[in-house]
C-alpha cells in the first residue's frame, strides 16, 4: 500500500511485490518445501494461464464488435428504445448480478462492457463512476450463490470442516452492506467522481 500512495509502482506490481514478501517471510521461517513450491507454482500458473484466456477472448470479441459495427447497431437500438438512463442503469445492474451468480468476474466485464459502456456513457453516466459501480457489482457476484468464487476460497482455506452454507450465511452481512454501498454510489455519484474531478485538469 505504501508503494501504491507513494506513487513507486500500480496496483498490479503491488500485487508481485506483496506475493514475493510473503514467498520470503515464508522461506525464513522455513515453512516451504519443494512439493509445496511446485503445487504453488502449479496452482499459479493455471490460474494465470485461465485469465489470459479470458483476457484474449474479450479482447478479440471486443475487436469483433467494434469492426463489424455491432456496437455501434446494439448501442443505437437499445438507446432508440426510449428509456430512462435510470432503467438502463437497472438493467445493467440486474444483467451483473444474474451473471456474477454464475461467471466469473472478468469474464463478465469482457462480455458485457464493450457492449453496455457506450450505452451507459451516452445515457449521461460518468465513466470511472461506471468503473467503479462494476467493480462494486463484480465483487458482490464473488459473494453470492450458486458459485460464489471468493466463498469456496474461504471454505478450503478455513482450519476447521465447514459447510457453504455456513460459509454464506457469513457471508450475508457484507453483501447487504455491499449493496447499500452500491445504493449510496447511486444517490450520491460524487463520492466517487468528487476527488477524479478534483485532480483532473478540465
Amino acid at each position: 500500500m505504501g508503494g501504491i500512495y507513494g506513487g513507486y509502482f500500480p496496483a498490479t506490481y503491488a500485487g508481485a511485490v506483496g506475493a514475493f514478501g510473503a514467498f520470503l517471510i515464508a522461506l525464513s521461517k522455513r515453512r516451504i518445501t519443494g512439493k509445496a513450491m511446485s503445487e504453488v507454482l502449479k496452482e499459479a500458473a493455471v490460474t494465470t494461464s485461465v485469465i489470459f484466456i479470458i483476457v484474449i477472448g474479450g479482447i478479440l470479441f471486443a475487436r469483433f464488435l467494434t469492426y463489424s459495427g455491432l456496437v455501434t447497431t446494439i448501442s443505437k437500438t437499445i438507446l432508440s428504445l426510449g428509456g430512462t438512463k435510470y432503467m438502463y442503469l437497472l438493467g445493467f445492474i440486474v444483467l451483473f448480478l444474474i451473471l456474477g451468480c454464475f461467471i466469473e468476474p472478468i469474464a463478465i466485464m469482457v462480455m458485457t462492457l464493450p457492449i453496455m459502456f457506450p450505452v451507459m456513457k451516452e445515457s449521461g453516466f460518468d465513466p470511472i463512476w461506471l468503473g467503479v459501480v462494476s467493480v462494486k457489482l463484480a465483487e458482490i457476484g464473488v459473494l453470492t450463490p450458486p458459485v460464489g468464487l471468493n466463498v469456496f476460497v474461504v471454505r478450503s482455506s478455513s482450519p476447521i470442516p465447514v459447510t457453504l452454507g455456513q460459509v454464506f450465511a457469513g457471508v450475508t452481512p457484507f453483501i447487504v452492506l455491499d449493496f447499500l454501498s452500491l445504493v449510496l454510489y447511486v444517490i450520491f455519484p460524487e463520492m466517487i467522481t468528487w476527488l477524479p474531478n478534483l485532480m483532473s485538469p478540465n
